[in-house]
């Protein structure tokens, strides 16, 4: 199965004869569904992805390593210069709010530090009855979520619940090491679908929500992952069995049997 980033989410291919011609849709209904973001992302993570990869055999580190520092590194360079993400913003798009993201992130982050530890508690924050959100000022207490799934996780389960959540990430990243070894097509697949989601959890709110697609494509990926944290199977010239492909987590146990090779007439 092949995956395509699609207008933000992403679809099954089930034909490798197709993907040129569905990918040629995925980009126009990309480019229709008026999504920056999506579009954006759609084409940089890719490319990141493919890089991460390349660094990580060069360096000999994980691919988590590389990825947590993207964001250490705007902070350092935020914190010594004048480039943030509200002039990135203003430079790109000719608004510093990001469509007004920004007031809802002050005020997020206002009631975050009202309750740091364990946050506000699970759904207990945006529209809900005598929740804190109701002190919201104008349109911004109408809002369903925070457009930010980072500040959305710490409003509800607090800095703790961000931690568990962080560590997630990095353990599905840095097992995307583990995949690339035995098929680095797929671990560039599965990167680029990773750093989508975590990357698109920065303007929209997807993290530990049941109902929304990417959190559960997140959750497939991450189950895909796991079937190559094994070792490597032990290889053994044994007659009559086929070799094994490097791409494969192993064959089942009813396949390592040997056959026998008996005949009917």
């Amino acid at each position: 199965m092949k995956y395509s980033i699609l207008a933000g989410g992403v679809r099954l291919i089930g034909f490798d004869g197709g993907r040129a011609h569905t990918g040629s849709v995925s980009i126009f209904l990309l480019y229709m569904s008026n999504s920056k973001t999506a579009l954006g992302l759609a084409f940089i993570c890719p490319f990141l992805a493919g890089f991460t990869l390349i660094a990580r055999r060069a360096m000999r580190i994980s691919p988590a390593t590389l990825i947590v520092s993207i964001p250490l590194m705007y902070i350092l360079l935020s914190s010594i210069s004048n480039i943030n993400i509200n002039r990135i913003s203003y430079m790109l798009y000719g608004d510093s709010t990001l469509t007004g993201r920004t007031i809802i992130w002050d005020f997020a982050q206002y009631e975050i530090a009202r309750s740091p530890l364990l946050g506000w508690g699970y759904q207990s924050f945006w529209l809900v009855p005598g929740s804190p959100a109701i002190e919201a000022p104008g349109w911004v207490k109408e809002m369903p979520n925070a457009h930010n799934g980072y500040y959305d996780t710490i409003l509800e389960l607090g800095y703790v619940g961000l931690a568990f959540l962080l560590a997630f990430i990095v353990a599905t990243i840095h097992a995307i090491g583990r995949v690339a070894d035995r098929d680095p097509r797929r671990g560039r697949l599965v990167l680029s679908l990773v750093l989508f989601i975590v990357f698109y959890n920065y303007f929209e709110s997807y993290w530990m929500r049941g109902f929304e697609f990417l959190w559960v494509v997140f959750l497939i990926v991450a189950a895909e992952i796991g079937r190559y944290w094994r070792p490597f199977p032990l290889r053994r010239a044994v007659f009559g069995l086929r070799r094994q492909r490097a791409a494969s987590p192993g064959l089942s146990p009813g396949a390592r049997m040997p056959r026998l090779g008996i005949g009917l007439s």
